[in-house]
């Protein structure tokens, strides 16, 4: 329930607060007075699109703020999605910048704007000559059949099986799509693997082979020199170890008399030292290399086929290999998972195929339980609303495949007129028609459920006497359970208001600006007189508008 509306610096309005009745609420005003202007802005609190050509004060920012009651609304979900404490009472608020900007609220916390969409839907409910379309739509049509069947938490729980479903669908859809990329690549893919497998690369391994290469291919040269660097060092006649030798004997006998020869003699003691160890590691070296054709030809041979390989990868090194060969092998492991997974998902699609299958059944069931009482309910109503011969019947059907609203497929057939078969709603139905005919539903609904705030905006468009003081009836009664605002421009509706709102426009400000003030009785008479007979009033009228306002 809005307790408290508060419009600021929104097209012909400065600033605007509207205490509201939890009961029928009455709006009224000559046209153009900006009536339209109220509901665009309470459309903003519903998370509609902003415009910033809106603004009264192009410099200043618009607030349109709402004060609401939610004690009796099951929205704990939208508190929790929003990490919110769940109040009795919240503040909406939709905020429009100069520049254009939009921002919204809901107690000082900041929410996206289909999130105020998504919660503000449950508190209010605007009824426009747009909405009267709906009535034709299936989606529509059952969901009226739920509220009146109670069956509403059963359909939400349905959508989000069904949700279940169609992303396990999905899922399957994307697994069978690598299935067969992989089954398509499989072949060639084992091959590559077999054949890597097969020639078993080692890290590195090309690096070794090569410098093994470079080493039998040229042993003869390398066991030459190395021979000839050992007799150099040790075996001739005047080799260097023999002469190093001479050196250091010379120096010893002479040492004693100067230091710096001393340590030239311990500096030939290292020499003569290093000289040796470097004798033996060549002698090492000439015994270990020897001409090995057969080994050649191996290692030859090992590095035609990495070369081929690194060729046929268009890679480089050994370990690139490696790679691949793991990767190839993951991709054919990967098949056999995607085979379990999608076992698993197509005996969880059935599960959750059958599981939602019973929801839809028992709802479908709860459906037919009530259509054809509701039908007669509505004709029952409407004859009291100036159509005595109205006749109504709900045809449900079993659908082909799961759809949002359950496995039922809807027509609702409709006559106004006596001696008419009754036809599709959508094709016979005229727009004053379907605007008694939502008006009649949503009170038929409003007894079998909490409904939110409702709005109508001029439902009685094409009524008068009888028939607009039966629908203000129906607006007074409703209101006994719900808030009502009603916009109307008809006398007999205005008088049932438990609260009256005039909306006027000021034309001789240096601004023209639209205000809203709340009648008192005095004012109420006025009002109902002058929508009686004009702006002059009678004396006549104000009796009338008295008897009206039972004074």
């Amino acid at each position: 329930m809005i307790k408290t509306l508060h419009i600021q610096n929104y097209a012909l309005i400065q600033s605007v607060t509207i205490q509201w009745s939890e009961y029928l609420n009455i709006v009224t005003g000559e046209t153009g007075s900006g009536k339209s202007i109220l509901l665009d802005a309470l459309g903003l609190l519903l998370g509609n699109k902003a415009e910033s050509n809106i603004l009264h004060n192009p410099n200043e920012k618009c607030i349109i703020e709402a004060f609401v009651e939610v004690s009796c609304f099951d929205i704990q979900h939208f508190f929790d999605g929003l990490e919110l404490e769940n109040t009795k009472e919240i503040i909406l608020r939709r905020e429009i910048l100069p520049s254009g900007k939009s921002r919204a609220f809901v107690n000082d916390h900041p929410i996206l704007l289909h999130q105020l969409k998504d919660f503000s839907t449950h508190l209010v409910d605007i009824h426009s000559q747009n909405q009267t379309q709906s009535l034709t739509t299936s989606t529509f049509q059952l969901e009226i059949l739920d509220l009146v069947a109670n069956t509403t938490h059963i359909t939400k729980k349905y959508q989000r099986d069904l949700a279940t479903y169609k992303g396990i669908e999905k899922n399957i859809q994307e697994l069978e799509k690598q299935k067969q990329l992989i089954l398509a690549q499989k072949e060639f893919n084992s091959f590559l693997l077999e054949e890597l497998n097969k020639a078993e690369p080692k890290p590195e391994e090309e690096i070794t082979l090569e410098a093994e290469q470079q080493l039998l291919e040229n042993a003869s040269e390398i066991q030459l020199q190395l021979t000839k660097s050992y007799y150099i060092l040790q075996e001739q006649e005047t080799s260097i170890s023999e002469q190093i030798r001479e050196i250091q004997t010379g120096l010893q006998g002479i040492a004693k008399f100067d230091p710096s020869i001393q340590e030239i003699y311990t500096k030939f003691q290292t020499i003569a030292i290093e000289i040796k160890d470097i004798s033996k590691e060549i002698e090492k070296m000439t015994n270990q290399v020897a001409h090995n054709p057969q080994r050649l030809s191996e290692s030859n041979e090992r590095l035609d086929i990495l070369y081929r390989l690194f060729q046929k990868h268009k890679v480089k090194t050994s370990l690139e290999l490696i790679n691949i060969q793991q990767n190839l092998n993951n991709q054919l492991f990967s098949s056999e998972i995607i085979e379990e997974k999608l076992h698993e998902l197509y005996l969880e699609k059935q599960k959750t195929y059958d599981e939602t299958l019973i929801l839809a059944t028992t709802i479908s069931k709860k459906r037919a339980a009530v259509k054809d009482d509701f039908a007669a309910n509505i004709a029952f109503t409407l004859s009291s609303l100036g159509m005595p011969s109205a006749s109504i019947s709900i045809l449900l059907s079993t659908a082909t495949t799961l759809n949002t609203m359950g496995i039922d497929e809807v027509t609702y057939l409709f006559s106004a007129n006596k001696g008419h078969a009754p036809k599709e709603l959508s094709k016979v139905a005229s727009g004053g028609e379907l605007s008694r005919l939502m008006l009649v539903i949503k009170y038929l609904v409003a007894k079998a459920t909490t409904l939110p705030t409702m709005i109508f905006d001029e439902i009685d468009t094409g009524t008068s006497g009888n028939v607009a003081n039966k629908i203000g009836d129906i607006l007074e009664e409703m209101s006994a359970n719900m808030q009502i605002i009603s916009i109307t421009h008809l006398p007999q509706i205005a008088s049932k208001g438990h609260k009256h709102y005039k909306v006027y426009k000021n034309q001789e400000m240096e601004k023209a600006q639209t205000f809203i003030k709340e009648l008192n009785t005095e004012d109420r008479i006025q009002e109902i007189a002058a929508m009686l007979s004009g702006k002059e009033l009678t004396e006549v009228a104000i009796k009338n508008a008295q008897h009206l306002l039972r004074l």
